[in-house]
Protein backbone atom coordinates (compact mmCIF):
# COMPACT_ATOMS: atom_id res chain seq x y z
CA UNK A 1 0.00 0.00 0.00
CA UNK A 2 1.13 3.53 -0.66
CA UNK A 3 2.02 5.32 2.40
CA UNK A 4 0.54 8.50 0.62
CA UNK A 5 -2.71 7.51 -0.88
CA UNK A 6 -3.45 4.20 0.99
CA UNK A 7 -3.68 2.95 -2.60
CA UNK A 8 -2.18 -0.92 -3.35
CA UNK A 9 1.26 -0.31 -5.03
CA UNK A 10 3.82 -2.35 -6.71
CA UNK A 11 2.91 -6.16 -7.99
CA UNK A 12 0.27 -7.95 -6.84
CA UNK A 13 1.49 -11.05 -6.36
CA UNK A 14 1.82 -10.80 -2.34
CA UNK A 15 -0.99 -8.88 -2.02
CA UNK A 16 -3.52 -11.35 -4.07
CA UNK A 17 -4.37 -14.76 -4.74
CA UNK A 18 -6.51 -17.06 -7.24
CA UNK A 19 -8.39 -20.33 -6.52
CA UNK A 20 -9.50 -22.86 -9.28
CA UNK A 21 -11.46 -24.62 -6.44
CA UNK A 22 -13.21 -21.48 -5.73
CA UNK A 23 -14.62 -20.67 -9.92
CA UNK A 24 -11.24 -18.64 -10.91
CA UNK A 25 -11.69 -16.04 -8.31
CA UNK A 26 -9.09 -13.51 -6.77
CA UNK A 27 -8.66 -12.41 -3.60
CA UNK A 28 -6.58 -11.04 -0.85
CA UNK A 29 -4.83 -14.08 1.21
CA UNK A 30 -5.92 -14.47 4.59
CA UNK A 31 -8.84 -12.32 4.92
CA UNK A 32 -12.54 -13.10 5.17
CA UNK A 33 -15.44 -11.33 6.20
CA UNK A 34 -18.70 -11.76 8.10
CA UNK A 35 -21.48 -10.07 8.71
CA UNK A 36 -21.20 -8.29 12.27
CA UNK A 37 -24.71 -10.08 13.94
CA UNK A 38 -22.57 -13.41 12.99
CA UNK A 39 -19.50 -12.80 14.31
CA UNK A 40 -20.03 -14.52 18.14
CA UNK A 41 -21.10 -17.64 16.01
CA UNK A 42 -16.94 -17.69 14.35
CA UNK A 43 -15.64 -19.16 17.69
CA UNK A 44 -13.48 -21.89 16.94
CA UNK A 45 -13.27 -21.02 13.07
CA UNK A 46 -12.30 -17.37 13.61
CA UNK A 47 -9.96 -15.98 16.26
CA UNK A 48 -12.08 -14.81 18.81
CA UNK A 49 -10.24 -11.56 18.33
CA UNK A 50 -12.93 -8.70 16.49
CA UNK A 51 -11.87 -7.99 13.17
CA UNK A 52 -12.09 -4.50 11.19
CA UNK A 53 -15.49 -3.13 10.71
CA UNK A 54 -17.05 -2.48 7.04
CA UNK A 55 -20.12 -1.52 6.46
CA UNK A 56 -22.24 -4.26 8.46
CA UNK A 57 -19.17 -6.46 8.08
CA UNK A 58 -16.64 -7.53 10.04
CA UNK A 59 -13.11 -8.05 8.15
CA UNK A 60 -11.11 -10.81 10.19
CA UNK A 61 -7.30 -12.20 9.12
CA UNK A 62 -6.89 -15.39 9.39
CA UNK A 63 -3.65 -18.05 8.80
CA UNK A 64 -5.93 -20.36 7.75
CA UNK A 65 -6.57 -20.50 3.63
CA UNK A 66 -9.49 -18.22 3.51
CA UNK A 67 -11.54 -20.50 1.14
CA UNK A 68 -11.76 -23.24 3.06
CA UNK A 69 -12.16 -20.77 5.90
CA UNK A 70 -15.35 -19.79 3.77
CA UNK A 71 -16.51 -22.97 3.36
CA UNK A 72 -16.11 -23.87 7.04
CA UNK A 73 -18.14 -21.39 7.88
CA UNK A 74 -20.98 -21.71 5.28
CA UNK A 75 -21.34 -25.23 6.37
CA UNK A 76 -22.02 -23.72 9.73
CA UNK A 77 -24.55 -21.91 8.36
CA UNK A 78 -22.36 -18.33 8.57
CA UNK A 79 -22.72 -16.82 5.20
CA UNK A 80 -19.42 -15.36 5.26
CA UNK A 81 -17.03 -13.57 2.25
CA UNK A 82 -13.73 -13.90 1.21
CA UNK A 83 -12.14 -10.01 0.55
CA UNK A 84 -12.40 -10.70 -3.52
CA UNK A 85 -9.88 -8.02 -5.41
CA UNK A 86 -11.31 -6.53 -8.76
CA UNK A 87 -9.23 -5.66 -11.48
CA UNK A 88 -9.14 -2.60 -14.00
CA UNK A 89 -11.42 -3.77 -17.67
CA UNK A 90 -8.40 -1.59 -19.89
CA UNK A 91 -5.99 -5.05 -21.04
CA UNK A 92 -7.00 -4.89 -24.51
CA UNK A 93 -8.68 -8.24 -24.97
CA UNK A 94 -6.91 -9.86 -21.86
CA UNK A 95 -8.84 -11.16 -19.19
CA UNK A 96 -9.30 -10.77 -15.89
CA UNK A 97 -6.24 -12.30 -14.53
CA UNK A 98 -7.94 -15.01 -12.17
CA UNK A 99 -10.08 -15.84 -15.54
CA UNK A 100 -6.92 -17.62 -17.05
CA UNK A 101 -7.70 -20.89 -15.17
CA UNK A 102 -11.35 -20.89 -16.97
CA UNK A 103 -9.31 -20.75 -20.49
CA UNK A 104 -6.84 -23.06 -19.19
CA UNK A 105 -9.68 -25.71 -17.80
CA UNK A 106 -11.94 -25.76 -20.01
CA UNK A 107 -14.31 -22.97 -18.49
CA UNK A 108 -18.00 -23.20 -20.45
CA UNK A 109 -18.28 -19.75 -20.21
CA UNK A 110 -15.13 -19.20 -22.38
CA UNK A 111 -17.38 -19.68 -25.51
CA UNK A 112 -18.58 -16.13 -26.23
CA UNK A 113 -20.50 -16.56 -29.53
CA UNK A 114 -18.93 -13.30 -30.61
CA UNK A 115 -15.67 -15.29 -30.85
CA UNK A 116 -17.55 -17.69 -33.73
CA UNK A 117 -18.83 -14.85 -36.10
CA UNK A 118 -16.84 -13.34 -38.70
CA UNK A 119 -15.66 -9.75 -36.39
CA UNK A 120 -12.76 -12.38 -35.71
CA UNK A 121 -11.51 -11.48 -38.55
CA UNK A 122 -11.65 -8.07 -38.51
CA UNK A 123 -8.34 -5.73 -38.54
CA UNK A 124 -8.57 -5.41 -34.19
CA UNK A 125 -7.92 -9.16 -34.33
CA UNK A 126 -4.09 -8.72 -36.51
CA UNK A 127 -2.93 -6.03 -34.14
CA UNK A 128 -0.48 -6.41 -31.37
CA UNK A 129 -3.48 -7.19 -29.17
CA UNK A 130 -4.00 -10.29 -30.09
CA UNK A 131 -0.38 -11.91 -28.87
CA UNK A 132 -1.65 -10.23 -25.21
CA UNK A 133 0.70 -12.27 -22.88
CA UNK A 134 -2.58 -12.71 -20.56
CA UNK A 135 -3.36 -15.57 -23.94
CA UNK A 136 -0.01 -17.22 -23.89
CA UNK A 137 1.11 -17.56 -20.10
CA UNK A 138 0.24 -20.89 -18.34
CA UNK A 139 -1.21 -19.72 -14.73
CA UNK A 140 1.19 -20.74 -12.62
CA UNK A 141 4.27 -18.94 -14.37
CA UNK A 142 2.25 -16.29 -16.04
CA UNK A 143 0.57 -12.72 -15.25
CA UNK A 144 -0.63 -14.80 -11.60
CA UNK A 145 2.90 -15.29 -10.67
CA UNK A 146 4.80 -12.36 -11.82
CA UNK A 147 1.88 -10.08 -10.22
CA UNK A 148 2.40 -6.86 -13.14
CA UNK A 149 1.41 -6.80 -16.74
CA UNK A 150 2.97 -4.31 -19.44
CA UNK A 151 1.36 -1.04 -20.42
CA UNK A 152 -1.29 -1.43 -23.11
CA UNK A 153 -2.08 2.05 -24.39
CA UNK A 154 -0.28 3.66 -27.23
CA UNK A 155 0.75 6.91 -27.99
CA UNK A 156 -1.93 8.51 -29.91
CA UNK A 157 -2.06 12.22 -31.98
CA UNK A 158 -4.79 14.31 -30.14
CA UNK A 159 -8.44 13.80 -31.77
CA UNK A 160 -9.59 16.35 -34.28
CA UNK A 161 -12.54 17.49 -32.65
CA UNK A 162 -14.54 20.96 -32.63
CA UNK A 163 -13.86 23.14 -29.90
CA UNK A 164 -16.48 23.56 -26.67
CA UNK A 165 -16.87 27.27 -25.78
CA UNK A 166 -20.46 26.68 -24.13
CA UNK A 167 -21.63 27.25 -20.43
CA UNK A 168 -23.43 25.29 -18.09
CA UNK A 169 -25.10 26.51 -15.77
CA UNK A 170 -25.02 25.78 -11.97
CA UNK A 171 -28.41 24.16 -11.33
CA UNK A 172 -28.05 21.64 -14.29
CA UNK A 173 -24.24 20.77 -13.62
CA UNK A 174 -24.56 16.46 -12.89
CA UNK A 175 -21.73 15.67 -10.26
CA UNK A 176 -19.86 12.93 -11.48
CA UNK A 177 -17.38 10.88 -9.17
CA UNK A 178 -15.18 8.39 -10.75
CA UNK A 179 -13.51 5.73 -9.09
CA UNK A 180 -10.09 4.73 -10.41
CA UNK A 181 -6.49 5.26 -10.06
CA UNK A 182 -6.90 8.70 -10.04
CA UNK A 183 -6.23 11.78 -11.44
CA UNK A 184 -2.83 12.60 -12.80
CA UNK A 185 -1.16 15.17 -10.23
CA UNK A 186 1.26 18.50 -10.41
CA UNK A 187 2.77 19.07 -14.43
CA UNK A 188 1.58 15.42 -15.33
CA UNK A 189 -2.28 16.43 -15.57
CA UNK A 190 -3.30 16.91 -19.24
CA UNK A 191 -4.31 20.41 -20.95
CA UNK A 192 -8.13 19.11 -21.27
CA UNK A 193 -8.27 18.54 -17.65
CA UNK A 194 -6.02 21.87 -16.10
CA UNK A 195 -9.62 22.93 -15.02
CA UNK A 196 -10.24 20.16 -12.43
CA UNK A 197 -9.68 20.49 -8.79
CA UNK A 198 -6.52 19.33 -7.37
CA UNK A 199 -6.34 16.47 -4.69
CA UNK A 200 -3.05 15.44 -3.98
CA UNK A 201 -4.63 12.56 -1.51
CA UNK A 202 -6.14 11.27 -5.31
CA UNK A 203 -3.09 12.19 -7.49
CA UNK A 204 -1.74 9.61 -9.64
CA UNK A 205 2.17 9.10 -10.95
CA UNK A 206 3.31 6.94 -14.02
CA UNK A 207 5.77 4.89 -12.07
CA UNK A 208 4.09 5.01 -8.68
CA UNK A 209 6.07 1.59 -7.44
CA UNK A 210 9.26 3.51 -8.97
CA UNK A 211 11.04 0.94 -11.27
CA UNK A 212 11.98 2.67 -14.06
CA UNK A 213 9.02 1.55 -15.71
CA UNK A 214 5.07 3.29 -16.36
CA UNK A 215 3.00 1.04 -14.03
CA UNK A 216 0.30 -1.00 -16.49
CA UNK A 217 -2.80 1.00 -15.17
CA UNK A 218 -1.17 4.09 -14.59
CA UNK A 219 -2.78 6.70 -16.66
CA UNK A 220 -6.40 5.11 -16.23
CA UNK A 221 -8.30 7.27 -14.22
CA UNK A 222 -6.84 10.33 -16.68
CA UNK A 223 -7.92 8.63 -19.28
CA UNK A 224 -11.61 7.88 -18.12
CA UNK A 225 -11.89 11.63 -17.00
CA UNK A 226 -10.63 12.91 -20.18
CA UNK A 227 -13.54 10.73 -22.23
CA UNK A 228 -16.73 12.06 -19.81
CA UNK A 229 -15.34 15.30 -19.99
CA UNK A 230 -15.40 15.98 -23.55
CA UNK A 231 -18.47 14.22 -24.12
CA UNK A 232 -20.22 16.41 -21.73
CA UNK A 233 -18.06 19.24 -20.92
CA UNK A 234 -18.49 21.35 -17.41
CA UNK A 235 -19.69 18.74 -15.29
CA UNK A 236 -18.74 18.66 -12.08
CA UNK A 237 -16.20 15.99 -12.55
CA UNK A 238 -13.84 14.36 -9.96
CA UNK A 239 -11.25 11.16 -9.66
CA UNK A 240 -10.94 9.80 -6.55
CA UNK A 241 -7.88 6.63 -6.07
CA UNK A 242 -9.02 3.58 -5.08
CA UNK A 243 -6.57 1.53 -7.61
CA UNK A 244 -3.15 1.74 -7.67
CA UNK A 245 -1.23 1.81 -10.46
CA UNK A 246 -1.26 -1.80 -11.06
CA UNK A 247 -4.81 -1.68 -11.34
CA UNK A 248 -6.39 -4.11 -8.37
CA UNK A 249 -8.69 -3.34 -5.42
CA UNK A 250 -10.30 -5.02 -2.95
CA UNK A 251 -13.70 -5.67 -2.51
CA UNK A 252 -14.03 -3.42 0.82
CA UNK A 253 -11.91 -1.08 0.09
CA UNK A 254 -14.08 -0.66 -2.82
CA UNK A 255 -17.51 -0.41 -0.74
CA UNK A 256 -15.95 1.55 2.08
CA UNK A 257 -14.50 4.32 -1.00
CA UNK A 258 -17.95 4.04 -2.44
CA UNK A 259 -19.68 4.56 1.23
CA UNK A 260 -17.69 7.47 1.32
CA UNK A 261 -18.84 9.55 -1.32
CA UNK A 262 -22.45 9.92 0.58
CA UNK A 263 -22.98 13.34 1.93
CA UNK A 264 -23.27 12.94 5.83
CA UNK A 265 -25.41 15.93 6.29
CA UNK A 266 -28.10 16.04 3.28
CA UNK A 267 -28.12 11.50 3.06
CA UNK A 268 -27.10 12.46 -0.87
CA UNK A 269 -24.37 10.98 -3.40
CA UNK A 270 -23.34 11.97 -6.78
CA UNK A 271 -25.75 12.38 -9.82
CA UNK A 272 -23.31 9.34 -11.18
CA UNK A 273 -20.53 7.57 -10.42
CA UNK A 274 -18.13 5.18 -12.85
CA UNK A 275 -16.61 1.83 -11.98
CA UNK A 276 -13.82 0.56 -14.70
CA UNK A 277 -13.37 -2.48 -12.67
CA UNK A 278 -14.54 -5.63 -12.03
CA UNK A 279 -14.15 -9.57 -10.57
CA UNK A 280 -15.65 -12.72 -10.07
CA UNK A 281 -16.94 -13.76 -6.76
CA UNK A 282 -17.47 -17.29 -4.91
CA UNK A 283 -21.23 -16.95 -4.55
CA UNK A 284 -22.19 -12.84 -4.15
CA UNK A 285 -19.62 -10.40 -3.26
CA UNK A 286 -22.40 -8.79 -0.32
CA UNK A 287 -19.75 -6.22 1.15
CA UNK A 288 -19.76 -4.44 -2.26
CA UNK A 289 -23.54 -4.92 -3.23
CA UNK A 290 -24.45 -3.68 0.34
CA UNK A 291 -22.22 -0.58 -0.72
CA UNK A 292 -23.80 -0.03 -4.57
CA UNK A 293 -27.69 -0.02 -2.53
CA UNK A 294 -26.81 2.28 0.30
CA UNK A 295 -25.65 4.88 -2.71
CA UNK A 296 -28.10 3.97 -5.31
CA UNK A 297 -30.56 4.65 -2.42
CA UNK A 298 -28.78 8.37 -1.75
CA UNK A 299 -29.83 9.11 -6.10
CA UNK A 300 -26.66 7.95 -7.77
CA UNK A 301 -26.92 6.06 -10.75
CA UNK A 302 -23.43 3.25 -10.42
CA UNK A 303 -21.73 2.88 -13.91
CA UNK A 304 -19.52 -0.21 -14.59
CA UNK A 305 -17.94 -1.72 -16.83
CA UNK A 306 -18.84 -5.36 -18.06
CA UNK A 307 -15.21 -6.67 -18.49
CA UNK A 308 -12.77 -8.51 -21.50
CA UNK A 309 -12.95 -11.51 -20.48
CA UNK A 310 -15.27 -12.87 -23.33
CA UNK A 311 -17.61 -14.26 -21.04
CA UNK A 312 -21.12 -14.23 -20.13
CA UNK A 313 -20.23 -15.40 -16.37
CA UNK A 314 -21.16 -12.17 -14.05
CA UNK A 315 -18.89 -9.75 -13.37
CA UNK A 316 -19.06 -7.53 -10.22
CA UNK A 317 -20.02 -4.57 -9.66
CA UNK A 318 -21.39 -4.43 -12.98
CA UNK A 319 -24.12 -7.59 -12.30
CA UNK A 320 -25.60 -5.89 -9.20
CA UNK A 321 -29.19 -4.97 -9.40
CA UNK A 322 -29.78 -1.27 -10.50
CA UNK A 323 -26.20 -1.00 -11.63
CA UNK A 324 -25.79 0.47 -15.56
CA UNK A 325 -23.72 -2.72 -17.01
CA UNK A 326 -22.00 -1.60 -20.25
CA UNK A 327 -20.31 -3.93 -22.49
CA UNK A 328 -17.69 -3.08 -25.24
CA UNK A 329 -18.35 -2.00 -29.03
CA UNK A 330 -14.98 -2.73 -31.95
CA UNK A 331 -15.91 -0.79 -35.74
CA UNK A 332 -17.33 -4.03 -36.60
CA UNK A 333 -19.88 -4.92 -33.73
CA UNK A 334 -19.20 -6.59 -30.61
CA UNK A 335 -15.70 -6.33 -29.38
CA UNK A 336 -14.38 -9.46 -29.19
CA UNK A 337 -12.95 -9.94 -25.69
CA UNK A 338 -16.42 -8.08 -24.02
CA UNK A 339 -18.31 -9.77 -21.78
CA UNK A 340 -21.82 -10.38 -22.47
CA UNK A 341 -25.58 -11.59 -20.84
CA UNK A 342 -28.90 -10.55 -20.17
CA UNK A 343 -27.04 -8.85 -17.60
CA UNK A 344 -25.40 -6.48 -19.89
CA UNK A 345 -27.74 -3.16 -20.03
CA UNK A 346 -25.79 -0.70 -23.23
CA UNK A 347 -22.73 -1.08 -25.08
CA UNK A 348 -20.72 1.64 -26.28
CA UNK A 349 -17.17 1.96 -28.36
CA UNK A 350 -14.53 0.49 -26.60
CA UNK A 351 -11.95 -0.25 -28.73
CA UNK A 352 -9.06 1.83 -30.05
CA UNK A 353 -10.33 5.41 -28.42
CA UNK A 354 -8.28 8.27 -27.96
CA UNK A 355 -8.26 9.92 -24.89
CA UNK A 356 -6.38 12.37 -22.01
CA UNK A 357 -2.52 10.88 -20.70
CA UNK A 358 0.42 12.20 -18.68
CA UNK A 359 1.67 15.21 -20.75
CA UNK A 360 4.80 13.51 -21.21
CA UNK A 361 6.52 9.95 -20.02
CA UNK A 362 9.72 8.62 -20.90
CA UNK A 363 10.86 5.17 -19.38
CA UNK A 364 13.87 4.60 -18.63
CA UNK A 365 15.75 2.08 -20.89
CA UNK A 366 13.47 2.53 -23.93
CA UNK A 367 10.03 1.68 -24.68
CA UNK A 368 7.30 3.90 -25.54
CA UNK A 369 7.51 7.53 -24.67
CA UNK A 370 3.38 9.05 -23.85
CA UNK A 371 2.94 13.00 -24.55
CA UNK A 372 -0.88 14.03 -23.89
CA UNK A 373 -3.55 11.22 -26.01
CA UNK A 374 -3.20 7.78 -26.00
CA UNK A 375 -5.17 5.09 -27.49
CA UNK A 376 -6.63 2.55 -25.35
CA UNK A 377 -8.99 -0.88 -25.40
CA UNK A 378 -11.18 -2.45 -23.16
CA UNK A 379 -14.97 -2.21 -21.35
CA UNK A 380 -13.07 0.19 -19.23
CA UNK A 381 -13.48 3.05 -21.56
CA UNK A 382 -16.92 1.80 -22.56
CA UNK A 383 -18.35 3.16 -18.98
CA UNK A 384 -17.68 6.59 -19.46
CA UNK A 385 -18.83 7.15 -22.63
CA UNK A 386 -22.20 5.53 -20.91
CA UNK A 387 -22.19 8.09 -17.86
CA UNK A 388 -20.78 11.29 -20.36
CA UNK A 389 -23.94 10.41 -22.51
CA UNK A 390 -26.58 10.45 -18.75
CA UNK A 391 -24.76 13.24 -17.90
CA UNK A 392 -25.52 15.10 -21.49
CA UNK A 393 -29.35 14.24 -20.38
CA UNK A 394 -29.29 15.77 -16.48
CA UNK A 395 -27.83 18.40 -17.73
CA UNK A 396 -30.52 19.08 -20.17
CA UNK A 397 -33.02 18.35 -17.08
CA UNK A 398 -33.87 15.09 -16.47
CA UNK A 399 -33.21 13.47 -13.32
CA UNK A 400 -31.02 9.95 -12.85
CA UNK A 401 -33.50 7.71 -13.08
CA UNK A 402 -35.33 9.37 -16.01
CA UNK A 403 -31.85 9.70 -18.07
CA UNK A 404 -31.34 6.25 -17.53
CA UNK A 405 -34.82 5.40 -18.97
CA UNK A 406 -34.66 7.90 -21.77
CA UNK A 407 -31.20 6.64 -22.94
CA UNK A 408 -31.40 2.68 -22.62
CA UNK A 409 -35.27 1.91 -22.11
CA UNK A 410 -36.62 3.55 -25.25
CA UNK A 411 -37.86 0.69 -27.43
CA UNK A 412 -37.25 2.03 -30.35
CA UNK A 413 -33.46 2.42 -29.68
CA UNK A 414 -30.69 0.00 -31.30
CA UNK A 415 -29.95 -3.39 -29.32
CA UNK A 416 -27.33 -5.58 -29.59
CA UNK A 417 -28.30 -9.19 -28.44
CA UNK A 418 -27.22 -9.91 -24.98
CA UNK A 419 -25.35 -5.99 -24.89
CA UNK A 420 -28.26 -3.74 -24.63
CA UNK A 421 -28.96 -0.81 -26.30
CA UNK A 422 -26.16 0.78 -28.28
CA UNK A 423 -24.87 3.99 -26.56
CA UNK A 424 -22.78 6.30 -29.44
CA UNK A 425 -22.37 9.45 -27.72
CA UNK A 426 -19.73 11.88 -30.42
CA UNK A 427 -17.31 14.19 -28.05
CA UNK A 428 -17.83 18.24 -27.80
CA UNK A 429 -15.20 18.97 -27.92
CA UNK A 430 -10.56 19.45 -28.40
CA UNK A 431 -8.16 21.63 -26.36
CA UNK A 432 -7.05 24.49 -27.62
CA UNK A 433 -3.00 24.24 -28.66
CA UNK A 434 -1.02 25.30 -25.32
Amino acid sequence: MSETTGRPNGSWQDRVAFSREAGGVAYRPGEVFVRAIDAERTEGILERERGVSSGSFLRFATEIDPVATVQDLRLEGIPAQLNHVLFSHCYCCGPHPAAVWGASAGDPFWANPFRANPFRANPFRANSFTANPFRANPAEEGLQAAGRNEHSARPASPPALPVFRGRVGERTKPSIVVLDTGLAGGSLRPHALRGLADDPVHAEYPDEDQDGRIDPVAGHGTFIAGLIERIAPGCELSVNGVLGGHGDADEISVADALEALIDPDTGAGPDLVNLSFGGYALGEMERLAQAVRRLQAAGTIVVASAGNDSTCRPSFPAALPGVVSVGALGPDGPATFTNYGEWVRACAPGVGIVSTFFTSWTPQGGGNSYEEWVSWSGTSFAAPAVVGALARCMRDGLSGPEAVKHLLEDPALLRWPELGTVVNATPCWQIDPP
